[in-house]
This record gives C-alpha cells, structure tokens and sequence, in this order.
C-alpha cells in the first residue's frame, strides 16, 4: 500500500512524507518529498511549505512483488527529470501520489507526454 501525504515529525518542522507498507505492515519505502512549494491564491488564502516542511534528500525507489518501483509526489507530474532519474535507479513502475487536488483533472495523456521527454 502507497500512502502519502503523511506529515512526520522533523525536529522543529515536519516532512511531507509517502510511506509504502508490505502486506503484513511492514514499512518497504520512505519518501520524503523533495521540492517543495509555496502558494498564494489570492490575499487571504496561501501555504508556504518551504517554511513549515523540511525537504528530503534523494529520489526513491524499492522492491516490491517482483518489481522495481519509483516513488514521487504532487506537482513533480511537471518536471520530468524526476521520473529520469527513478528509471535510471531500475525503477519499473512509477508511483505517483498527489495531495493538491488540483491535479484531479490532468488527462493520462498528458502525464505520458510529460514523461516521454
């Protein structure tokens, strides 16, 4: 099972964190999310992950049911070189776990458009 967003404490901030747990609850993969963004919707509606949310460190991938995956988050459907890298580490599945609803309306096309670059 891949589940994520979960914020995890980070000493005094926390990490936007993808967790993947086996079929016994077992914990295969941490993802610590990497980028992170800031928003302003308008005046009185905005979030500033990169002052509340430690950033993680490397791409991952991991193992799992004869199969190598890669993990990724949220806005990162944009930049591919992401998904670049995860492959180049063997990764054979990508997984892709988004938290800004935003994204409810992206056509598989063009997530496979973006990764085909």
């Amino acid at each position: 099972m891949v589940g994520g967003s979960v914020l995890l404490a980070a000493g005094n901030t926390v990490t936007n964190t993808c967790l993947v747990l086996g079929p016994h609850g077992t914990l295969l993969a941490r993802y610590d999310k990497v980028h992170l963004f800031d928003i302003a919707l308008d005046e009185d509606h905005s979030f500033q992950g990169t002052r509340y949310v430690a950033p993680g460190r490397d791409p991952v991938t991991f193992s799992a049911f004869g199969w190598r995956m890669g993990l990724s988050k949220c806005y990162y459907l944009r930049f591919p070189e992401l998904y670049r890298e995860l492959v180049m580490r063997g990764a054979e599945v990508l997984s892709f776990r988004r938290s800004f609803m935003a994204y409810r309306h992206v056509p598989l096309t063009y997530v496979a458009a973006r990764l085909s670059h």
